[in-house]
């Protein structure tokens, strides 16, 4: 899986988002629990602006390694992003 992560990694760094988002999914369906790809996932959801997918990935990230503040500020600040825009639809 290191290898197909690192092709999702590089399709996601030149623009081919979608396709690096498709690479890194299936690094997932053999190995469910690599962080790294998790990560990886979160930053691509979150740059194609669809954070429910990006906590998805990152909350899996942060459950699956050592205590990483910067990730959980990452976490807080997309939830704070989602909980603007539900109060948003909601008063609507």
């Amino acid at each position: 899986p290191e290898l197909e992560h690192t092709l999702g990694v590089s399709q996601c760094f030149v623009g081919k988002v979608d396709e690096g988002i498709r690479t890194l999914s299936h690094v997932l369906t053999r190995r469910p629990a690599y962080r790294p790809t998790h990560l990886v996932l979160g930053a691509a959801y979150a740059h194609r602006k669809r954070e429910e997918l990006a906590l998805t990935h990152y909350r899996k990230a942060a459950s699956l390694g050592p205590e990483d503040p910067a990730l959980i500020r990452v976490i807080r600040e997309i939830e704070n992003r989602v909980d603007r825009k539900q109060v948003r639809r909601a008063s609507q």
